[in-house]
């Protein structure tokens, strides 16, 4: 049975010795370290083992997804997960049949309130002075713009010996606004204030000097 020659050359060693031959074939693949280093969507020659970029270029931490139906196309997306794995979708998300607005439920249905922390409690040190310990609430705003809510993130820390500013009416309510401050009244905030401000409770002061008291009046999210 004739058989054909074998040449030593690119991916081919031939190993001689006295009783044997030794033939080693090395076998590779294209490599591609990233979607620049892949044939071009637009190649009528390119490789169909690769999936390719049909966008030329992508957003940092977008979600990929398929472009057309062949299956070898991505493109990126306005959904985006950064590096803390926070997600971030601008329109609609879609649930069975309908779809849901996020963004305007939570806004209309979500009210300005506590998402931890923010307990009161009676200075160690000083017993005329309240602490106020380490939270996050968020201030929504849907009565400005109804279709368009706003939302602030508000965090605290650090907020230890404060003075009652109305101490003398032996009681203050306190509460946190927007930029992470604290606000006193000598009075229960109205429903108008509490848009703006993250009530958090009151406190007590009997004798009118000491605080005697604290209470938790906050709106929990």
């Amino acid at each position: 049975m004739p058989f054909k020659s074998l040449t030593a050359g690119t991916n081919v060693t031939l190993t001689s010795s006295a009783t044997e031959v030794e033939i080693s074939v090395a076998t590779t693949s294209p490599a591609h370290t990233d979607l620049t280093d892949m044939p071009s969507a637009d190649n009528e020659d390119h490789d169909d083992r690769y999936v390719r970029n049909s966008d030329g270029s992508v957003t940092d931490n977008s979600v990929p997804r398929y472009d057309e139906t062949t299956g070898r196309l991505i493109q990126g997306s306005g959904v985006l997960i950064d590096d803390s794995n926070n997600i971030t979708a601008p329109a609609e998300i879609t649930i069975g049949a309908g779809a849901i607005d996020l963004y305007y439920t939570f806004g209309n249905y979500l009210t300005t309130g506590i998402v931890e922390g923010g307990f009161l409690s009676v200075n160690g040190s000083d017993t005329t002075k309240f602490d106020i310990s380490d939270g996050v609430g968020v201030v929504v705003d849907a009565f400005t713009d109804h279709d368009n809510p706003a939302f602030t993130k508000v965090v605290w820390t650090g907020l230890t010996a404060i003075t009652p500013t109305h101490a003398a009416a032996s009681v203050t309510w306190v509460g946190i606004n927007a930029a992470g401050g604290v606000v006193q009244s000598a009075a229960p905030f109205t429903e108008a204030q509490e848009r703006d401000i993250i009530v958090i409770g009151f406190v007590a002061t009997a004798d009118l000097v000491n605080v005697s008291n604290v209470g938790d009046e906050s709106n929990p999210l």
